[in-house]
């Protein structure tokens, strides 16, 4: 759970190297990062420990709701910026069950997990052979906390990037 600037300075050098290492220039990869306004409107939530957001790294402009609907954009991504010039690990709320959207002929964004170890998740490793999505992928220590940045060949919805994160 990102809860402090810098936890976020941090993640954001990690996130330069790690879009650096895109392999296909035309498309653009996004992260989810674990907040929603879901049971709320406008009440931001970190999902896991379920508390009020302490920082945030909102694009100008953003959350919006863009759109009005109900479900609305009801989760975070990181990094959707290069689509206006302004590329950043800046925050955009979006609807959860999208994997990420069509830009222009040939090019488009897919949303990943950025993932986060916690503890349950240490004892779920024990019990699985390391074969999931990610697993080969390395750790990165921010301060006492370690984040995971998992490139899916398409993309994921926000749950299936939580499963994704649990099995990591």
């Amino acid at each position: 759970e990102i809860d402090s600037k810098e936890e976020y300075s941090t993640l954001e050098k990690e996130w330069k190297d790690v879009n650096g290492q895109n392999e296909c220039q035309n498309n653009g990869v996004s992260w989810w990062i674990g907040i929603t306004d879901a049971l709320e409107e406008g009440t931001w939530r970190l999902d896991y420990s379920g508390t009020s957001l302490k920082f945030s790294a909102w694009h100008e402009n953003e959350p919006n709701n863009w759109g009005g609907k109900v479900p609305g954009e009801d989760c975070v991504i990181a990094n959707l910026g290069f689509m206006n010039g302004d590329d950043s690990f800046d925050w955009f709320d979006t609807p959860c069950a999208i994997r990420g959207f069509p830009t222009e002929q040939g090019k488009g964004i897919s949303f990943n997990p950025l993932c986060e170890q916690y503890p349950q998740n240490l004892q779920n490793l024990q019990q699985l052979n390391n074969s999931c999505e990610g697993c080969e992928q390395k750790w990165v220590e921010v301060g006492k906390e370690k984040y995971k940045f998992i490139k899916t060949s398409d993309g994921t919805t926000r749950d299936q990037a939580e499963k994704i994160c649990e099995k990591n």
